[in-house]
């Protein structure tokens, strides 16, 4: 009989992909997710679904981009989406709806484990309400509400902050059957509240305030997931356990930065860079996943769905468009993307905006910063295209320029840019079929 291993899904807030000691930093310390890449499997080239925490964390829980719940709910409620901030509060009051779209989907990421025989748990950001409506038989989040604590997770976000032992708890009650933990502790988000044993070191190497806090954070995170180690070492389940990292989405802070919001840089989250959209994805299977390897090929949060029931012999979602990675760790891989496409229906305002609210002690409504936009785009080994279809305006843009503003070439690769504007077109389609619908995205012109 082939073991299945237990699967323990660590999910970073806000975690950029420059933070990170593996990724190349100098500054930033994160000695646990160091080796955890180290000792496994590393793609570079990882993009997440979406540029904001909760559509991104839809495609971990069901392995549908976000487009597609945009239109499996705008055809259940026939909703149709306006732009701007009239589309935010619209989709705010067809909250319920999401939810209900979770609850009725029988093939939820620990619905599909929990077939396969395994004890399901949700910690720390989540979304949807009580941790059962998207199946776990276990969690931390068991209310519901319209305040934005709530919807974050409720008690679940205090996950790490200031202890794992829920977590743990649950770990040491299920030694004895294959086990997924759903840990998507929030940090480096907001609150920029890490302990002074963390953040004060940050300080002495003379970082701007605001970077110090956040990379105290980014290093709070890391320590967790030392702690979480430790402990499966300890029960002797780290050989038995697969370990994966994604970030929920990208973000800013330059280490003279002093953004004066929790949103963190212009070409961060709630972007439409491509450093909103990027994180490294790490797979650590001690004895089964090779270690030490850097793979850069093209890779989408969408592929954690279907690898991670390949590795725990369940079935999943049909309309799941993600493809399993599993056949290339293990070197069976016969085809490698040249292109990945994603979306997203939220877009910061302008940064004068932004810092107007900055007085503020607290963020409170998370969405009252947004616009609602339909933009698509994709990425490819050297270029990053955007198309606002709600503004009908196009971008493309080097994605090895680094420069702090990237210059915007799309009117000299007026061919290029066509065949990405036909793959974009192929893909919404894709998207149609797959929950048969006639809106790929509900936000109009």
């Amino acid at each position: 009989m082939v073991e299945r291993p237990n699967v323990l899904l660590l999910i970073g807030d806000d975690h950029g992909y420059p933070y990170f000691g593996f990724t190349g930093s100098e500054i930033v310390q994160t000695p646990q997710l160091d080796l955890l890449a180290e000792e496994g499997v590393v793609f570079t080239r990882a993009y997440s679904t979406s540029n904001v925490c909760r559509p991104a964390l839809w495609t971990l829980l069901t392995g549908l981009y976000p487009h597609q719940m945009h239109a499996l709910v705008a055809k259940r409620t026939g909703t149709r989406f306006t732009p701007g901030r009239a589309g935010i509060a619209q989709w705010r009051d067809a909250d319920l709806a999401y939810v209900e779209a979770i609850r009725s989907d029988p093939d939820t990421l620990p619905r599909a484990f929990a077939r396969a025989g395994y004890a399901t748990f949700q910690s720390g950001k989540y979304w949807e309400g009580s941790y059962r409506t998207a199946g776990f038989a276990e969690g931390m989040t068991r209310g519901a509400g319209r305040d934005a604590w709530n919807q974050l997770g409720g008690e679940g976000i205090s996950i790490g902050r200031p202890s794992l032992k829920p977590v743990l708890d649950f770990i040491d009650s299920n030694q004895e059957q294959p086990f997924f933990v759903w840990y998507a502790q929030m940090l480096p988000h907001w609150p920029y509240n890490a302990p002074d044993r963390l953040r004060e070191p940050y300080e002495r190497t003379g970082v701007s305030p605001a970077a110090a806090e956040y990379y105290a954070n980014c290093s709070w995170f890391d320590e967790s997931v030392g702690e979480l180690l430790e402990h499966l070492g300890r029960r002797g389940l780290r050989d038995r356990t697969l370990v994966v990292y994604v970030s929920d989405n990208g973000f800013q802070m330059e280490s003279d930065a002093n953004y004066g919001h929790a949103h963190g840089g212009p070409q961060g989250k709630l972007s439409t860079h491509e450093q909103s959209f990027h994180t490294p994805i790490i797979l650590n299977y001690p004895g089964r996943i090779e270690a030490g390897r850097v793979d850069e090929s093209l890779v989408s949060s969408a592929d954690l769905y279907p690898t991670l029931l390949d590795y725990a012999g369940a079935q999943g979602s049909s309309r799941a468009l993600g493809t399993s990675l599993r056949p290339r760790l293990e070197d069976r891989a016969t085809e490698t993307r040249e292109h990945l496409i994603g979306s997203t229906t939220f877009v910061r305002v302008s940064e004068s905006e932004l810092r107007a609210d900055a007085s503020a002690p607290e963020p409170g409504d998370p969405w009252e910063l947004l616009n609602r936009e339909a933009i698509f785009h994709l990425v490819s080994e050297d270029w990053h295209y955007l198309h606002n279809q709600t503004r009908d305006e196009r971008a493309l843009y080097d994605v090895g320029d680094a420069s702090p503003e990237p210059r915007n070439v799309v009117a000299s690769h007026k061919e290029l840019v066509g065949d990405y504007a036909d793959r974009i077109e192929a893909w919404k389609a894709e998207l149609l079929r797959s929950v048969g619908s006639s809106e790929v995205d509900g936000s109009r012109p």
